[in-house]
Order: structure tokens, then sequence, then C-alpha cells
């Protein structure tokens, strides 16, 4: 050990240095779907570790290879000591994590099982990376790893935000100063000189194999720049790797919830569906509403909804839909019995936790479900009460993206338009504003001109909604329009997206005595279900109204059929479409210009073709420059540097150590008889341009010129297709060789 570390250099330490930082920066990923920055330790915590042992490793004498079996090892160990497991269940810990990472809400939580994946990634990364920077190998090549830690963190996390302008231009200059030290603490003189011994050669940083790998990594990092800008607003375009590795739960109704409504409240014995208590409530608050399903797509015969579940994390996000939250954090406890219907599941505000059990989440909408694989019999939840509208008279403009296509009206038919028209004209007549024509149209449909009755028909599409509103003999005023919440709540969230405001209905239960500090849990019964709509405001998100009035208890009924198609015809409910498959909604639909949509297609495409043109230039140019020297020996000497590099870069022997007369003696051992005899011209040609007392005449640069060519000719025909396509996009033969 103390002859290991007497082979450390101080140059050492800045690589250990500089290489953890590089690794640790992706934290800056990580940290957008961890619940907390718990996350930070081990990760840097890994790649110091892996830092420093890859250093040691390399000064102990250790290839490559023996050296990243070393790291194996290590990483192992280091491992089924912090799992506290053996080394055989490590295997399942890493496919778990992993599995983990794609499949559980944001966010995620900071313990062992997810934070795996992070730790070796870094621990790996900054391991091969060190390696790659203290052996003097080809200096770009340190990029690799890191890009591979990197790249992996921004797959998981590119839908979470946009990425600090800092952020790419830190990892380009942790990379650019790997690239200088790999440069550091051997001979570099010149490609003539010669020192007495190793100790007595000069130390120098080859500026040059930096200023060439220059170029690669700013494109590589302005690249990484314009991609994230290019997601910066397109959320839901982003490449996501959770979203493309693990579906999404199957959480889906047989039937609309909406249709259930009336069955419910229809019991002859009430049955209990579930039971609720919540801690921690405000001596003002008062719960009396109780979400379970939000329905957001409305075809003009049927709501369903459009969330997308995923398997809930510990920690959950602000939901993108939710608009501004405030209020205190509760804690909900609900017990779910045999006779429940949904697998929507009950909530009372926004989730933020889930402490126990399993469920699905929407991190749209904020709605939470059963995830399939267990009953759900009891789970805790802390939320966060939304604040109360403080403004009489809210602004219903500045629309996000995110929700505006809750605002399409459906299309109505030719007999239904006059009917939706008058309604509206009646119902808003004389407000001044837009959020002053929703509450008049709240309050005109809890008048009197609308009975309550539980025995009337079910239907909520377009037709059944025509006949609510204009049953027949309505002219004379001798009928009443009878229904219940489920015509009242679609009538008001129709004419809402008719006057241009994002609506949806809610189905839940509503307790006929409020929760509070005193009375805080209590049995809900299947006849408590309710419907509401609910509006975007702005500033406060979906607000709830609430148009039924039961109180106006009526005996009549129209003659509505039980449920009537979009197209006016009678169905059954069997007929009624299956909740549809949980689906994205794009962040601003039509809105889109042709370049918009094909900028991303086109910033990856333009990465590879940059990389490209860039190495061919940097070839022409080092090669230019090689061949127009100051001085005839130093373009007879650059001839035999581009044949060694190019050489080198298509897999045969070129070693910097080796002589031109030692390359030819392997290369025709190697069967390569044209390329040796092509290298062997070269021999005298260079020493002459070496150690001759006098300039050598331009011919000799010429003829040495003329082999350098044959022979990488030569060299190109003897080696397969996909060596000489590997070598000419290889960066090798540019900064490293």
């Amino acid at each position: 050990m103390r002859r290991i570390l007497d082979q450390l250099r101080p140059v050492d330490l800045g690589i250990v240095v500089l290489a953890t930082i590089a690794v640790s920066l992706a934290l800056v990923h990580w940290n957008r779907i961890f619940a907390d920055a718990s996350l930070d330790f081990p990760v840097i915590g890994a790649a110091l570790l892996a830092s420093i042992g890859s250093v040691l490793a390399v000064r102990a004498g250790l290839r490559s290879l023996t050296s990243f079996a070393v790291g194996v090892v290590v990483a192992v160990v280091a491992l089924a000591a912090w799992y506290n497991t053996g080394v055989g269940d490590l295997p399942g810990h890493l496919v778990n994590s992993w599995k983990g990472l794609a499949s559980t809400g944001l966010k995620i939580p900071t313990t062992r099982e997810f934070v795996i994946i992070p730790v070796v990634l870094a621990f790996f990364g900054a391991w091969i990376a060190v390696d790659i920077t203290t052996r003097r190998r080809i200096g770009a090549a340190v990029a690799l790893p890191l890009t591979v830690v990197h790249g992996a963190a921004i797959a998981y996390t590119i839908s979470s935000g946009q990425s600090p302008w800092w952020y790419a231009v830190a990892v380009g200059v942790c990379v650019l100063g790997l690239v200088l030290l790999s440069t550091v603490d051997r001979p570099l003189a010149s490609e003539r000189a010669e020192a007495a011994s190793p100790d007595d050669a000069p130390v120098k940083i080859r500026w040059r194999q930096a200023a060439m790998a220059a170029p690669i990594i700013a494109l590589l990092a302005l690249g990484g720049i314009a991609v994230n800008r290019a997601f910066a607003s397109r959320d839901d375009e982003a490449f996501d790797l959770r979203e493309r590795l693990v579906r999404p739960l199957d959480v889906f109704e047989a039937t609309t919830p909406l249709a259930r409504v009336k069955g419910g409240l229809v019991e002859d014995a009430p049955v209990e569906v579930f039971t609720i208590g919540l801690g921690n409530l405000g001596p003002d608050d008062q719960i009396t509403l109780i979400p379970i399903a939000t329905l957001d797509q409305y075809d003009g015969a049927v709501w369903t909804s459009t969330a997308r579940f995923e398997s809930s994390g510990a920690v959950l996000t602000q939901p993108a839909q939710q608009g501004a939250a405030g209020g205190q954090s509760i804690t909900q406890v609900v017990e779910i019995t045999d006779a429940y219907p949904f697998q929507f599941l009950p909530r009372v505000g926004i989730v933020t936790e889930n402490r126990e059990g399993s469920i699905g989440w929407d991190p749209r909408s904020g709605s939470i479900a059963r995830d399939g694989s267990v009953d759900n019999t009891r789970f805790v939840t802390t939320q966060l009460l939304r604040t109360p509208l403080e403004d009489d008279d809210p602004s219903l403009d500045g629309v996000p993206s995110a929700v505006r296509y809750a605002a399409t009206p459906p299309e109505l038919s030719d007999d239904q338009v006059p009917i939706f028209r008058s309604f509206l004209d009646d119902a808003t007549e004389g407000a001044t504003s837009e959020f002053d024509r929703l509450r008049r149209l709240e309050a005109w449909l809890q008048s009197e001109s609308f009975g309550y009755n539980v025995d009337a028909p079910a239907g909520h599409s377009l037709a059944a909604l025509s006949s609510y509103l204009d049953p027949e003999g309505a002219d004379d005023g001798s009928v009443v329009r009878a229904g219940f919440s489920e015509q009242s709540a679609s009538v008001f969230a129709v004419a809402a997206r008719q006057l241009g405001v994002p609506s949806r209905i809610v189905v839940g239960y509503k307790l006929p005595q409020p929760l509070t500090a005193e009375v805080d849990s209590v049995a809900v019964t299947e006849d408590m279900i309710h419907a509401w709509p609910e509006v975007w405001v702005s500033g406060s998100g979906w607000t709830a109204f609430e148009p039924t009035n039961v109180g106006n208890q009526t005996d009549e009924q129209t003659a509505r059929t039980p449920a009537v198609s979009s197209e006016g015809e009678d169905a059954q409910i069997s007929d009624l479409p299956e909740l549809q498959e949980p689906v994205l909604i794009p962040e601003d639909e039509g809105g889109q210009s042709t370049f918009d949509r094909f900028l991303v297609p086109i910033v990856l495409l333009a990465l590879p073709i940059l990389y490209l043109v860039g190495l061919f230039i940097a070839k022409r140019i080092r090669r230019s420059r090689r061949r127009r020297a100051k001085t005839v020996a130093d373009r007879t000497v650059g001839a035999w540097l581009e044949t060694r590099d190019r050489l080198g870069a298509l897999g045969l022997p070129a070693d910097k150590s080796n002589s031109v007369s030692d390359v030819a003696d392997v290369l025709d051992l190697r069967d390569l008889a044209p390329v040796a005899d092509q290298v062997s011209v070269m021999s005298p040609l260079v020493d002459e341009a070496l150690f001759s007392p006098v300039e050598p005449a331009q011919a000799t640069a010429d003829q040495a010129w003329d082999a350098a060519n044959g022979a990488i000719a030569l060299a190109k025909k003897s080696q397969p297709i996909g060596t000489r396509v590997r070598a000419a996009v290889h960066p090798g033969s540019i900064v490293g060789r």
C-alpha cells in the first residue's frame, strides 16, 4: 500500500475532485423527482469513493479490465453493507429500483430501494471516468461515462422541468478539466524530444489536444442546451423514460361513474361504502363534498375521464391542473368496504403524501384510485385544503394550455342549439362579468324552475339534457323540469363550455352534515352519492359549483328515455362506452405550428451531423497543419504522425513508444506486408528529419507524404467495412493519440 501511495501525484487530487463534481452534477436532474435532498450524500459519496478507488487501482499497476473488476467488487461490498443484505439479493434490489423509478409517482421517496440506481450510476461513472483520465487514454473519451450518467438522469426527469443554464456549462468545464489533466505529468516537449529518464521529462499540458477536444465537447453541451430549451414548454411531448418503460395502471370503470348516481340514490336500504376520518381540521373548516372521480371529457353522449394513473410515491407533487393551493395540512384515513362500487378513491383537497397502502395517482388532476394489486381496505393520506375564493368576482382569463381542452364545447344539433341558447339567455340575463354569469347560471338551476326527483329518468347525453331543459308541454308552464344531480351538473358544465370556460364533472359523495374539528369522521352510504360541476378559475384552479337544489322536490317526471345516444337514439346502459383508456392531453391542441412539431426531431438529427462535420473539419485542419509545417523536417515527421494516428484508429499496431521501423516489423508479422513496405519507406526519411544536422530537401517531405498516403490507403483496404466506419467517426485520432 505504501508503494501505491508513493505513486500518487498532486494531479490525482484534481482528477478525483473534478470527476466527483462532474458525476454529482446529475443531482440537478435526480433531485427533481425525489422527495428531498437526502439523495445528495449517497450519490456524492459513491462518486468520491469510486474516484479514489480508481486512482489507487491505476497507481497499483492494474490493467483496465482488472481495475473495473476491482470496482465491481468494491461496489458490491459497499452496497451489501449499506443495504445490510446478502450479495445474492443485490440484483433483485437493482431490478426493483429500476422498475420503481419508472413506475412510482412523483415525488419518489428517498429510500434505499429507490436510491440504488443513481448511486450505482454515480459509482461506475466516476470509476471509469477516472480510469480513462489517469491512464492518459483518449482524453475526450472521458465524456462517454459522464454522458451515460447524465443521460440516464435526464431520461427519467426531462419532463419534470428545464435545467438551469449553468448545468451544461458546468459539465462541459469538468470534462475539459479532465481532458487537460489527462495530459499532465508526462513528457510532452515535442514529438522529437528525448528525455534521459522519465523523472527528467518536462511536465507540460498538451494544449493542442485540449483544443481539439473543446469543439466536440462544446457541440455536445450546445446540443444539450438546445434540446433542453426545445422541451422547456413541451412537457407532454418530451421523451420521458418513465412513461416509455411502464404502462399506466389499468384503472377504468365498466360505465362512466356518472351513470351510477341514480342507482345509489334509489337504494332501498342504504349500504355503507366507506368511512372517512379527517385529522387536524381547523375550527372554521367544514367538509361536505368528498370527490371520487373527475370526468373531463364529453363527446355529447357520455362524460368520461382522461386521467392517467401511476403508482403513487410517498410524496406527491402539486397536480398540473390543480391551480393555487393553500390552507393547513390534514390527515385523511379511509376504510373501504366490500360494497364500494368504484376503482376511484375518495379524497379531500389535494393529496400530498401517501403513508399507507398502495394507490394509483393521476399527476394531472390529482385523482387517486385503486392500483388493482391490493384491496386498499385502508389508506392514509396527508392532504392540503385549498384556500376558498377570496375575490367575489375573480377573473376567468389566463387559462393554462394544460386545461384548455376542457373548454371545447360539444357539437350541438340544429334542434339543440336554440334550446341551450334560450336557457343561457334566461339564466345569465343581467350578468356583469363572466364569473357573474356562472353564479347566475348556478342560481337559475337551483330555482323552482327545476324540480328534484331521484325517480326521474337518468341520462346526460345532449339529447337527454335537451329534454331536461325543454320537456314536452313546458311552454305553458304546466311541466316542471325534473331531474337530479346528473342532469343539473351536466347542464352547468356544458353551458360553461358554451361560454368558453373550462369545466368538468365530479362524481363523489355529499354528506348530510359537514365534517368539522368536533365531528371529524363519518360513515358514508351509497345514497349520499352526488355529482357537481367544477370550472377553472385563474389563481384558484378547479372551483366547485352546486347547481342542484335537493329541496326543490317534485313528483313530476318527463318522458326522457333512461339513456340517449349522441345521435338522439335510445340506448341501453350496456351500450354506454367504457371509460376510455387513460391518455395524455397535449399542452395546446391545434396551437402548434409546423416548425414547433418538427423542432425536436430537427435538433436530434442535427446533433450527429454537426458532430461528423466537426470531426471531418478537425481532421482536415490537423492534416493540413502537419503537411504545411514551417520546416521540411516537421513536414516529414508530420507524415509519420498522420500515418501513426490513422493506423491506430483502424486498430493496427502504431504505438507511440515504437519507432517507424518497429511499427513496420509488427505490421509485417501481422501479414500486412504491403502496409509494412510503405511504412518502411518512411523510416529513413523520418530518421533524416530527426537527426540530420542539415535541413532535408523538400523531396524528402514529399516522398514521406506519398508513402503515408499509400500506407493509409492499403491499411483501409485490409480492414472490414465496420472497422473503417468506426475509425471515420471515432474522435480518438483527433484528441487522444
